[in-house]
């Protein structure tokens, strides 16, 4: 599955531009990071990040059975759904392309999460 994330860098970025922007008053937008990952691209940030080892992870077949077990099938399913989101909307509308990598973004956030007691 691949998701898009929104660091709060881009978010803050966005609501600063619609501050600025009539054409933004009374609008609905979807608003997200411009590159799409999947789970392996997270967890690798999430791992080359602190310094780790990248994890292994499970063949599609074990996932789906993984996904009827009690307690943990749950979030596996929610885990396995994409979440992708066209950002055409807020390029085209309001000429606003999200100013920050996710890559960069997420890493620091792993990073600075990391060092909380």
């Amino acid at each position: 599955p691949k998701l898009h994330l929104a660091s709060v860098r881009n978010v803050a970025a966005f609501l600063a531009h619609c501050m600025e922007d009539e054409r933004a008053i009374g609008g609905i937008f979807h608003i997200a990071d411009k590159e799409v990952l999947s789970l392996k691209d997270i967890f690798g940030i999430f791992t080359k990040s602190l310094g780790l080892k990248e994890p292994l992870l499970l063949s599609p077949f074990l996932t789906k059975v993984i996904s009827f077990l009690p307690f943990i099938g749950k979030r596996i399913r929610f885990l396995s759904k994409g979440r992708v989101y066209s950002l055409e909307r807020i390029e085209k509308t309001l000429n606003f392309a999200p100013p920050y990598s996710v890559y960069q973004e997420l890493g620091f956030s792993v990073k600075n999460f990391s060092k909380k007691p």
